[in-house]
């Protein structure tokens, strides 16, 4: 962490230079948090800033800004080290299926599009800083989570924001539906030791069946053949154009 102090009341004619800086030095889109201490304005704030630089669809340049009393004023300006906008892509995506929602759903949430959840899981920040933030205070996760690469959902997070949100219909209703595909295999199927020894699509999905989900054959070998880091897929021993489905061993 860099951190440096400067007078505040030089702050915003020197603020521009050192957002010129950042644009030469990093080309990305900062996701910039500022808080004002309470003894020098009204109250504490905080507000976001977006493309005050250039977009960069690798990285985001997270700054903190700081106002604190101290002396004669001093203005802390810590500069975060950069976030990788793909790392924060895929955990975003993690967290969706960890909570067994579709992007159409998801977004539903948070008065997104789609189209605006898919960039942001693609790893395109651009303009996406709002959404982000919105994720993040449904959830109650931290930026600093999210933004590591070995990134794991809390468990039972779905059942926990169904509890969390069970007083607001509108969110309730969306959060007890049926969850996703990927969140029965990944959340609930290999949560078991079923898929310890091969399976065929049918007694899948009777699995799910009897929890009271009904997941169609073909939907679930899709999902299936999406997970190879996850899921063997071999040929059956004995019938033809039959494929049958074993968890992977870690290697």
């Amino acid at each position: 962490m860099l951190q440096i102090h400067i007078d505040a009341y030089v702050f915003f004619s020197w603020f521009h230079a050192f957002l010129v800086f950042a644009q030469e030095n990093y080309i990305a889109t900062p996701l910039i948090h500022v808080t004002t201490h309470p003894l020098l304005f009204s109250a504490s704030t905080s507000c976001c800033f977006d493309r005050l630089l250039i977009k960069d669809k690798q990285s985001t340049l997270n700054l903190q800004i700081k106002f604190t009393i101290c002396h004669d004023m001093l203005l802390s300006i810590c500069c975060m080290d950069t976030i990788y906008s793909t790392v924060i892509g895929t955990n975003v995506k993690e967290l969706r299926d960890a909570i067994g929602l579709s992007q159409h759903y998801f977004s539903l949430l948070f008065g997104a599009s789609r189209t605006t959840l898919t960039n942001l899981e693609s790893g395109n920040m651009e303009s996406k800083t709002s959404l982000l933030e919105s994720i993040l205070a449904f959830t109650g996760l931290a930026m600093e989570a999210l933004s590591k690469e070995d990134f794991r959902p809390p468990d039972n997070i779905r059942e926990e924001l169904t509890e969390r949100y069970k007083h607001e219909p509108a969110i309730y209703v969306i959060l007890s539906a049926e969850p996703t595909i990927a969140y029965g295999i990944k959340y609930r199927l290999l949560k078991t030791n079923f898929l310890d020894t091969p399976k065929e699509t049918k007694q899948i999905r009777q699995f799910f069946e009897d929890i009271g989900w009904k997941f169609k054959g073909n939907s679930l070998h899709i999902a299936l053949k999406r997970m190879p880091e996850l899921i063997e897929i071999r040929p059956h021993p004995t019938k033809k154009r039959t494929n049958v489905y074993v968890r992977r061993k870690k290697r």
